[in-house]
């Protein structure tokens, strides 16, 4: 990104002059510094912290985990609220607001490494699991 940055900023300096080009970057960091994380795209309306997934969800069996069933990949025992991702850090709290509101959801465990794009809801029981089934939603990484 400041990659990026850097090659506009000299494609405008050479254009505008160097103490514009300046000028307007400062002035932009001053007025978008704080909107960067809740920024909408123009093209989707959704915010920036927002990111479409594809949403599973999983019990503590071993045939759906493996032989210790009760603790997550973090080492942390599985709870109301923990989900399993592979594309986010443990700890990374997130909200799926059109199916749960704004529950707020903390990523404690891990998939099949072939899974990139998709969260696994942790039940405590095989059936709401089952019922869960699958969808595709927005989430919002909480800040």
């Amino acid at each position: 990104m400041i990659q990026i940055i850097k090659k506009v900023c000299k494609r405008s300096a050479i254009r505008y002059g160097h103490s514009a080009v300046l000028a307007a970057f400062a002035v932009s960091l001053i007025i978008h510094s704080s909107a960067f994380a809740v920024s909408a795209n123009p093209e989707t309306g959704k915010n920036a912290n927002q990111i479409e997934v594809e949403l599973t969800a999983y019990s503590s069996t071993e045939s759906q985990t493996d032989s210790t069933p009760l603790i997550s990949a973090s080492g942390k025992t599985v709870h109301d609220g923990m989900v399993a991702a592979n594309f986010l850090p443990f700890g990374t709290k997130i909200k799926i607001p059109s199916l749960f509101g704004d529950k707020i959801f903390t990523v404690g465990d891990r998939m099949n490494k072939r899974f990139q794009n998709r969260i696994d809801v942790w039940f405590s029981n095989t059936e709401a699991a089952i019922k869960f089934g699958f969808k595709k939603a927005f989430i919002e990484i909480v800040e």
